[in-house]
């Protein structure tokens, strides 16, 4: 169990560090998309609503309800995160398209927020994979409440975003 611990401190090191894989960016773009509408500021509510408020439910999903994952659950959540990343991709070809269309600042910076919502949800739905298959062989490792805990509050944070990503192409493609 401290194995996989040790390892994936060393991944995770070596993702931060590495200029080519730069995630700061993707999670920069991100929380600058959680502002007022037209306005610059980051709205404190979006940040406690998309950020905060997922870890309070998480936690008292997995401590209070005493939440617990089986391999087929573990099996149904890694097929529907690569489907979801999968539409995602989809999605990003969309907001692309936006791009070439510059009609207005506006679409064009609802565009780049959503891209950066689209970029980081995948990275989030390929964590919760990878988390999720290396728990599919070794079950004691998503047995512990802290693991649990990781892959309920990015499950969530998938779907919060989707919602939002949703919500912005439908703006795209009704406000054209």
């Amino acid at each position: 169990m401290i194995l996989w611990y040790v390892l994936t401190v060393i991944i995770v090191l070596l993702i931060l560090l590495n200029q080519k894989i730069n995630i700061f960016i993707v999670l920069k773009q991100y929380i600058k998309s959680l502002h007022k509408f037209n306005q610059v500021r980051i709205s404190w509510f979006d940040i406690l609503t998309f950020l905060i408020a997922p870890m309070g439910l998480c936690i008292i999903i997995v401590y209070v309800f005493n939440f617990s994952i089986d391999k087929t659950m573990v099996s149904s959540l890694i097929t529907t995160f690569a489907l979801i990343a999968t539409m995602l991709f989809t999605f990003l070809s969309i907001t692309i398209a936006q791009y070439q269309s510059n009609e207005s600042n506006l679409r064009i910076d609802v565009a780049n927020e959503t891209t950066g919502t689209i970029i980081l949800t995948i990275l989030l739905a390929i964590v919760n994979c990878t988390l999720l298959f290396i728990s599919v062989n070794n079950m004691d490792l998503i047995s512990t409440s802290f693991n649990l805990v990781i892959i309920v509050y990015l499950s969530l944070q998938i779907f919060l975003n989707m919602l939002i990503v949703l919500k912005r192409i439908s703006a795209l493609i009704i406000s054209r």
